[in-house]
């Protein structure tokens, strides 16, 4: 897909899109459910969360990444929508970095960094995203 111009953001000449999110973990348990986890994760995902003796926490944190991830590309591409098991929020070990993995028909040259926290009741994130001129 081909990003508009009229919706780029410049930053030292290379196009921006920022994303972010911040979940209320009590609210956030509240919905957490098995139906919710298999319409909205991956199986890669929910490996990853069960692994934790609190599989909770890291389910709101990589459900922030995916908000983050979502917002951001639809800066880049307005009118773009997908399952959220579409947009993976992946992590080579227990407390690795997270990378975001794009569905199909996403532009292929859109770079994403990621970075998550967690505080108390809240887990936040935030998505960078940069698409070379």
């Amino acid at each position: 897909m081909k990003t508009p111009e009229l919706h780029l953001n410049k930053f030292y000449d290379v196009p921006v899109f920022v994303g972010n999110d911040l979940v209320l973990l009590p609210d956030f348990r509240e919905l957490l459910n098995a139906s919710f986890t298999r319409r909205a994760y991956a199986e890669s995902e929910i490996a990853y969360c069960e692994q934790f003796e609190d599989p909770s926490l890291r389910y709101a944190s990589t459900w922030a990444a995916k908000e983050a991830v979502m917002k951001a590309l639809r800066q880049a591409i307005p009118d773009f929508t997908c399952p959220w098991k579409q947009i993976v929020i992946m992590r080579k070990k227990a407390s690795g970095m997270p990378t975001a993995q794009f569905p199909d028909g996403v532009e292929p040259g859109l770079k994403c960094r990621l970075t998550l926290s967690h505080d108390g009741e809240y887990a936040w994130a935030i998505a960078l995203m940069t698409l070379p001129s």
